[in-house]
């Protein structure tokens, strides 16, 4: 019998293709069999200016953006809790606080257009123009 994977991701479970300019608000829970990633479970893709805040809980490889990189991220983060010690999630590089992120954290982003940035809450106060 083939062994299956078993992906969860907040915005995707395999991405394959593009995923540009988007954001997801999780809280999500895996097992010991299954890829947990709070924005993508596997990624073979491209994920460009992408962002995953939340909880992701469970046993298995649990991480706050993407649990397998088999392709490209460019500027994108997981916000990580105040107190949470990143050194336990492997995509800890990709993790920030909502106090660490800035505007010039995010200067590849369009904040004028696309995203919405309230500085004062951080990511907290971070989203999507409807456009």
């Amino acid at each position: 019998m083939a062994h299956q994977t078993h992906r969860l991701g907040g915005f995707s479970a395999l991405n394959t293709g593009r995923i540009v300019d988007c954001y997801c608000q999780v809280k999500l829970r895996g097992n010991g069999s299954t890829l947990v990633g709070g924005f993508c479970g596997e990624n073979r893709g491209e994920l460009l200016r992408c962002f995953a805040r939340g909880r992701v809980l469970g046993e298995g490889k649990r991480c706050g953006f993407v649990a397998r990189q088999d392709g490209t991220v460019e500027h994108c983060f997981w916000q990580r809790r105040d107190g949470l010690d990143a050194s336990d999630w492997p995509d800890r590089d990709l993790s920030l606080t909502a106090g660490e992120i800035r505007r010039q954290r995010l200067q590849d982003w369009d904040l004028q257009g696309t995203w919405y940035f309230d500085s004062e809450t951080g990511a907290d106060g971070m989203g999507l123009y409807d456009v």
